[in-house]
């Protein structure tokens, strides 16, 4: 190591100790940072973050990549995290080859911001994009971008919403289609399928991302499950008549949502009264008592059948997503790509049902900020199917993928899980999750998480939760109260991970400002010259 190595490696470790006291976060959290080998942002000499590049190790052949991701997937609804009996036979297979990750945390608890931390390996405070308002800005370059730099054709096929275009998550894609019609990972997957078998024996390896938002609130199952023993709520009438018109074959709209004002407890649906009309009214008068934006739900215990019966609504729409995904495997494995592809599924959050009085994703709650991650690798690499246990994040998804192929990665928050995948015991990392236009973030380390919550003055929820998931994995007891050094220790950690990626953000704005970023993507050849 030369001197001015050293001299770099010394104030990156200054900066980072002194951001964590700033933050509160001391020696608990100090080793974290110190641990530099594995924290790819190196820092200048006025304390920013150095745009920075990175070759993993020496390049690979080029095999097909392929990334699914079902939106608002909870990791306990699925069989390989324990769901029984198990809704996804497909995804229960594909298992038996993957490398499972048991924790695994978003970077952010609602979509948009989600999937940007996910393409660009960065925290939503590092990429900017915190509302609904918001678009992923040019200077940053996505899992896409990279990919298609390094030969790879790329196509992405998905369900709109906050996935759509004018959300700049399509930076680098070839070709990227949405559907704002339709919300199912099924549409997705027949777009890709026929995407597939059009291409030839001869084409460019390609990188294709597939999105459903199938779970996704209104829960609308295209079979309605079975009601609780003994259920009979007044909806249940036009349920029935819902499913005889399934069985008919019509279109099934039954929990089209249209405006919930839940501070009016009133529902405004721009169309005639309807069983749409009756169940949000019904979910309404069950559960709500505020304003749809910040959810806060009254007490599982008073209407255990209610909860019942929307928490089954969740799950039938489950097999369905599970079902359009056998098929996409099923067409991989026509063209001879499936066993020498590297697969990817995942979830961009999960959902909250009723586990701590809510309904949907707008805490950071564990059932929102723990997802479904399985990689399986080619069938000739030296990775064995496997579980890790350790916490792993959404941002080291980019990273890793290109840890694989050897690509050099751009100035990222994650690190690459191929040593985990290949067993090697790293050492812990914390691992965030914002709420950006929602009041809560978190963080997880080792055995603890920490919920910090922006409250207002009449808010009944507590500022600082704590939990030990190690013996409290439902997170029923917070130990805030109990032990406030871990509390006020885990606090550090969070506010270190967003002041970093501020910091991070300002040096993107200044690198994108004077070109020099755009002059580094040029010299690697990701983007053209003159």
């Amino acid at each position: 190591m030369n001197s001015r190595t050293r001299a770099l490696s010394a104030r990156r470790s200054l900066i980072a100790v002194a951001l964590l006291v700033v933050a509160g976060g001391v020696s608990f959290a100090c080793a974290v940072w110190l641990n530099a080998r594995h924290r790819p942002i190196t820092y200048d000499e006025d304390g920013l973050p150095r745009l920075t590049w990175h070759r993993w190790n020496a390049p690979r052949p080029r095999v097909p990549i392929v990334l699914v991701a079902v939106d608002t997937l909870r990791a306990d609804a699925v069989g390989p995290y324990g769901a029984t009996p198990s809704p996804t036979p497909h995804l229960d297979e594909f298992a038996t080859n993957a490398v499972i990750f048991d924790n695994a945390i978003t970077a952010a608890i609602w979509t948009l911001p989600s999937f940007a931390s996910m393409f660009t390996g960065l925290y939503p405070p590092a990429h900017g994009v915190m509302d609904a308002t918001h678009k992923l800005a040019d200077e940053h370059v996505t899992m896409a971008e990279v990919l298609r730099g390094a030969g790879y054709e790329t196509a992405g096929f998905t369900a709109g919403g906050y996935l759509a275009k004018r959300y700049g998550l399509d930076q680098g894609f070839d070709t990227y289609r949405y559907r704002s019609d339709t919300r199912t990972l099924r549409e997705s997957v027949d777009q890709a399928i026929t995407w597939l078998g059009e291409r030839t024996d001869g084409d460019a390896p390609y990188f294709l991302f597939v999105h459903g938002f199938d779970p996704h609130r209104p829960y609308r199952p295209r079979r309605l499950p079975e009601p609780p023993p003994g259920y009979d709520p007044p909806e249940l009438d036009a349920a029935i008549r819902i499913r005889a018109e399934l069985d008919q074959g019509k279109p099934f709209d039954a929990f089209e949502l249209g405006e919930l004002r839940l501070a009016e407890t009133t529902v405004d649906v721009k169309r005639e009264p309807s069983f749409d009309d009756r169940f949000w009214k019904w979910v309404d008068s069950r559960f709500a008592t505020r304003e749809s934006m910040h959810f806060a739900w009254r007490e599982e215990s008073r209407y255990p059948n209610d909860v019942d019966w929307l928490r089954r609504l969740y799950t039938a729409k489950v097999p369905e997503a599970d079902e359009a995904f056998g098929d996409l495997l099923a067409a991989l494995a026509k063209r001879g790509d499936l066993d020498r592809a590297l697969i990817v599924f995942v979830s961009d959050h999960g959902e909250e049902l009723m586990d701590h009085a809510m309904i949907g994703h707008t805490r950071a709650t564990r059932s929102v900020c723990n997802v479904p991650l399985l990689i399986k690798p080619p069938h000739d690499s030296d990775v064995a199917p496997q579980r890790v246990k350790k916490v792993v994040r959404s941002i080291d998804l980019l990273p890793t993928l290109l840890a694989w192929l050897g690509l050099q990665s751009p100035h990222v928050q994650g690190r690459s899980l191929m040593p985990q995948m290949r067993g090697v015991d790293l050492p812990s990392m914390p691992a965030a999750t914002f709420g950006t236009r929602h009041p809560e973030n978190s963080v997880r380390f080792r055995g603890f998480r920490l919920v910090d919550r922006s409250v207002t003055r009449d808010d009944p929820i507590p500022k600082l939760r704590l939990y030990d998931v190690r013996v409290d994995p439902g997170e029923r007891h917070s130990l805030s109260d109990e032990d406030p050094v871990t509390t006020e220790r885990m606090r550090g950690l969070l506010r270190g991970i967003e002041h970093e990626s501020r910091s991070l953000a300002f040096a993107l704005e200044q690198a994108s400002a004077e070109g020099g970023d755009d002059q580094a993507l040029r010299e690697l050849g990701y983007i053209g010259g003159e």
